[in-house]
């Protein structure tokens, strides 16, 4: 039985019907938990060997399944050019873990060349 590897894509469509898809980024994955966090040492050690295997090639920072479970926009702060995007994900289906990420750089990830889909 072949192992399941999972990859990440972000993705923005119009706002209005037919909502067709304007760009899609390409593939990613979101890492482990540092191994120095306390909450959750014991699962990542003891899930840390189930890394992200692609044809020949090892990705040791990539969980070899990792999932999207929640999307939320965190309103910009003052002072803040861009609000942060928050991320939850589960990993090798063993822990959960919330990664913030800048609006803006998701965009600049979604529209790297300059071109849409």
């Amino acid at each position: 039985r072949q192992a399941v590897h999972y990859l990440s894509s972000v993705y923005a469509f119009e706002a209005a019907a037919p909502y067709r898809l304007v760009a899609q980024s390409g593939y990613f994955c979101l890492p482990f938990a540092a191994s120095t966090s306390r909450a959750t040492w014991g699962v990542v050690r003891a899930t840390a060997w189930r890394t992200l295997q692609l044809g020949n090639e090892t990705f040791p920072d990539c969980p070899r399944i990792h999932f999207v479970s929640g999307v939320t926009l965190e309103e910009s702060s003052s002072g803040s050019s861009s609000p942060n995007v928050i991320v939850a994900y589960g990993v090798n289906d063993c822990y959960s873990r919330f990664v913030k990420i800048p609006q803006e750089e998701i965009l600049r990830f979604l529209f790297m060349d300059g071109q849409s889909k």
